[in-house]
């Protein structure tokens, strides 16, 4: 590569990296506004343990978000939709309350559908989906949907 094409390319990222003080501002403030997350809030209850779940990298999201709800001192945990599915009984445990996040950024995820599907009906579980799509399965797989 000629030294020019990599400041090119440098600049594609720098521009990116400082780009993020204003994205993350707006993202927070679209979130403050959110009537799906007040909805989403109204699912929280005392003692209920959050399962953050999803498929390839919005699983590590999942994790992300569970280590962060942890550092609020909310009980939080991060399984991947395919155990979820596989093994419900070793991720949910009976007379325990949970609060599931189902995270798909298509929204077409058929393990992460398929597992909110089964919390919603099998297990009379309200779930919140996190996607990047609209009018997708998910969503209507899911009590409530965030963008």
């Amino acid at each position: 590569m000629k030294s020019a094409e990599i400041t090119e390319q440098g600049q594609h990222t720098l521009s990116e990296i400082f780009s993020q003080p204003r994205c993350w501002s707006t993202c927070l403030a679209k979130l403050a506004a959110s009537a799906e997350l007040r909805e989403a809030i109204q699912l929280a209850r005392p003692g209920a343990e959050w399962i953050f779940t999803g498929c390839g990298t919005s699983y590590y999201l999942a994790q992300a978000a569970a280590s962060s709800f942890n550092y609020l001192d909310l009980s939080a945990r991060a399984v991947p939709a395919s155990e979820l599915l596989m093994y419900p009984a070793l991720t949910m445990h009976a007379g325990r309350d949970y609060i599931p996040v189902v995270i798909s950024r298509s929204g077409r995820t058929s393990e992460a559908v398929r597992a909110a599907e089964m919390l919603e009906t099998n297990n009379n579980l309200r779930t919140i989906a996190i996607t990047c799509a609209d009018g997708q399965p998910l969503e209507a797989s899911c009590s409530v949907t965030e963008h």
